[in-house]
């Protein structure tokens, strides 16, 4: 004969906790796949804010009638933090003719230099804090190409080609392919 056992029973049961624990996990598993796919959005929309960016500059500099030399380059497009924001600035014959936020500090945008006379990499953003920097690629009249890429940081400038602009985030990098020669870039992927 069974006994029944009087009082309250009040917890969980070991079958109770399972189903709990379970089902904490995949609603944590959906949130951080969201999350993740939302930074992946934006490191996306950001090199594709750079990419076209750089389109735009060569098809103006395109638009110019005559080739001319460094000294005497009209088109360019400048790269810069601000504020824990990075932007993107298109210049025409000095005139500021767009001026666009890429993105916020979260996400890294990378490249390097190769110095001419040392012949290494100069890389300005090792992934640690704002740096301050500028780079400028400057766009040939008449064809387009890239004839310079400089780089303004810690009061030096340093002149040298540069291929490759990575924007880079926690899950994700977008490798933009830069072609001098031809002006051209496209993302890598």
């Amino acid at each position: 004969m069974r006994k029944k056992i009087r009082g309250d029973n009040n917890g969980f049961s070991l079958v109770e906790l399972i189903v709990a624990v379970l089902i904490l996990g995949i609603l944590s598993g959906i949130a951080v796949a969201g999350f993740s796919s939302v930074h992946n959005a934006r490191v996306s929309t950001a090199a594709q804010t750079v990419m076209n960016a750089m389109k735009q500059a060569r098809t103006r500099a395109m638009g110019k009638k005559e080739a001319t030399s460094l000294g005497s380059a009209s088109v360019f497009v400048e790269f810069f933090e601000k504020n824990g924001y990075y932007y993107v600035d298109i210049v025409d014959d000095g005139t500021v003719i767009s001026d666009d936020k890429i993105c916020s500090d979260i996400l890294k945008l990378k490249f390097s230099i190769h110095t001419d006379t040392t012949g290494s990499e100069f890389e300005p953003h090792d992934g640690s804090s704002a740096t301050n920097y500028k780079i400028r690629f400057y766009y040939e009249k008449g064809t387009g190409a890239i004839t310079s890429t400089a780089l303004e940081w810690g009061g030096e400038t340093k002149f040298g080609p540069c291929d490759n602009l990575e924007i880079e985030g926690t899950s994700e990098t977008k490798n933009l392919i830069i072609v001098p020669v031809t002006g051209r870039c496209y993302l890598d992927e």
